[in-house]
């Protein structure tokens, strides 16, 4: 692999932004006569702009690109979709288009019209120019995730997107494995979200974290709160396994109610019915028009007073918003909070005045995370069973680190020409 040598045939790979950093993540696969983007993300720092990511063709006036391949709709991969070209097709698993609809109700989230969407199915082989792709889904913290098999002739790239072996769905490393056994792969391009974090970090397996979760909620001396994002399927059947093992009553959401009902008819997800030992909350502050969600749930509604008259028959999700929409800025004596996201946000203005009201009724709040990467272990071993000829790291900010781990590794920069 060189950066310098120039053949006809040769591939570019080009890392616009990623190598060095975790999420905005954008990559470019090009031949002589096709460009493909795979995924197209804001940063996850705010004090990141997302605006200087140029790519020629993309966004503006430049060379043509052929297809965007999304690999999930997580806004670090996919938060720049509205700035791109409208007549480049984006290809995408039709769970990624459902979640993506429902942060597009719910949470601000990004617009994807059917006209440039191009459902993939898991498997599938696809010709794009002259490229066949390949989606295979991946264990991730939301629905419909992929890791994008790249092929030109003989040339072979695997770019892995956001994935974990920790989840409820383990098998799906190992159909990848056998599905891409028998012909060596050129080039891996690797997440590496766990290279930059503190290696004795705890990350647990889901079904541990369940039965944490279910004994917090045994002892729990009052109301508990479940935060978390439920676009994280995983998650969401977690706290409504531990709802069911102590025979609480789950509150979700109209948001997660929907994505309830997108997914009821993909996956093995009850609707969000009392029957089910579900209620649905309708907040306060919630999305003008959505009317006909709300319709949909109408049997299934509980208003905050019911909740509040016998809290300890409850696991109620929450949002740090609901503090002062639905709980009028005091929650209820020695609520109890189950935190499982991402500790970053715990930084957020609305989530420190939530944690401040959780303090002063006397309450808690308890991290029960695991999260979505792949731990370092689990990348080596990934590696050891794919075999690539040359691992590229990205999406973290210590590339460097997995020189230390395995051999072939190349160090990427953004906007490096890398040619196979």
């Amino acid at each position: 692999m060189s950066s310098t040598t120039k053949t006809t045939s040769a591939l570019r790979i080009i890392i616009h932004r990623g190598s060095h950093q975790i999420g905005g993540s954008c990559v470019e696969i090009a031949s002589d006569s096709t460009r493909l983007i795979l995924d197209a993300g804001t940063p996850l720092d705010p004090s990141v702009s997302a605006a200087p990511l140029v790519v020629p063709g993309l966004f503006s006036d430049g060379p043509p690109v052929a297809a965007l391949l999304l690999s999930h709709a997580h806004p670090d991969h996919s938060g720049l979709l509205p700035l791109v070209r409208k007549e480049i097709p984006v290809w995408l698993t039709r769970g990624t288009s459902k979640m993506l609809l429902a942060g597009k109700k719910f949470a601000a989230g990004v617009y994807l019209s059917k006209e440039r969407s191009k459902i993939v199915e898991p498997g599938e082989r696809k010709e794009i120019g002259d490229f066949a792709v390949t989606a295979y889904s991946v264990d991730h913290s939301i629905y419909g995730s992929v890791a994008w098999l790249i092929e030109h002739g003989n040339t072979r790239v695997l770019y892995s997107g956001d994935l974990r072996m920790r989840g409820r769905k383990e098998g799906m490393t190992r159909a990848l494995v056998k599905a891409l056994a028998g012909r060596p792969l050129d080039a891996l391009l690797l997440e590496g979200t766990h290279l930059s974090r503190d290696a004795r970090s705890p990350c647990v397996k889901e079904r541990q974290l369940e039965t944490t979760i279910t004994d917090l909620l045994r002892d729990a001396p009052a109301l508990t709160l479940a935060m978390f994002s439920p676009q994280n399927l995983d998650r969401l059947v977690t706290f409504y396994k531990a709802a069911r093992r102590t025979k609480r009553i789950f509150v979700v959401d109209l948001y997660t109610a929907f994505i309830m009902h997108l997914l009821h008819s993909e996956v093995e997800i009850p609707l969000p019915t009392a029957e089910a030992g579900m209620r649905v909350f309708f907040p306060t502050y919630r999305p003008r028009n959505i009317g006909d969600i709300e319709r949909r749930f109408a049997a299934s509604r509980i208003e905050l007073g019911e909740i509040t008259a016998e809290p300890r028959r409850f696991l109620m999700l929450a949002r740090a918003s609901m503090l002062d929409h639905d709980f009028t800025g005091g929650l209820p004596e020695k609520t109890r909070a189950l935190y499982s996201q991402w500790n970053g946000y715990r930084k957020r203005k609305d989530q420190v005045g939530f944690e401040r009201a959780l303090a002063a009724c006397g309450g808690e709040l308890i991290e029960c995370h695991t999260s979505g990467h792949a731990t370092v272990d689990d990348l080596v071993k990934l590696i050891g069973h794919l075999a690539p000829r040359c691992i590229i790291p990205m999406h973290t900010e210590r590339p460097e680190r997995m020189r230390e781990l395995v051999p072939n590794v190349r160090i990427a920069h953004d906007g490096e020409v890398i040619q196979i």
